[in-house]
């Protein structure tokens, strides 16, 4: 009976190292997902407030697009404006005569 409860002891302390073990190997590995999804957390909050950033500008640009001429809007205004001072001048010259 003694060697059998010794031998059960004996187990029990092995079974419970082991379970020690274990505990402090999911202790480390838990410790280690919390930190990184610390980390992923942070830079989802940088990512998140990039693409707002990146979505107001956005916005700007297509307005300022909008708002702004292309360059073949810039020549065509142009080549209306140096028509109508050559209208202009043929009508000063006419008038002058």
């Amino acid at each position: 009976m003694t060697t059998n409860l010794s031998e059960l002891l004996q187990r029990l302390l092995r079974k419970s190292e082991l379970l020690a073990e274990r505990y402090s190997t999911l202790k480390a590995k838990s410790d280690d997902l919390q930190s990184r999804n610390e980390a992923l957390t942070e830079e989802n909050s940088k990512l998140k407030a990039e693409l707002e950033k990146m979505r107001i500008e956005n916005e700007y640009l297509k307005v300022s697009h909008k708002i702004a001429p292309t360059a073949e809007d810039v020549k065509a205004s142009q080549a209306l404006i140096t028509e109508l001072v050559r209208n202009i001048d043929k009508c000063i010259s006419q008038l002058n005569e």
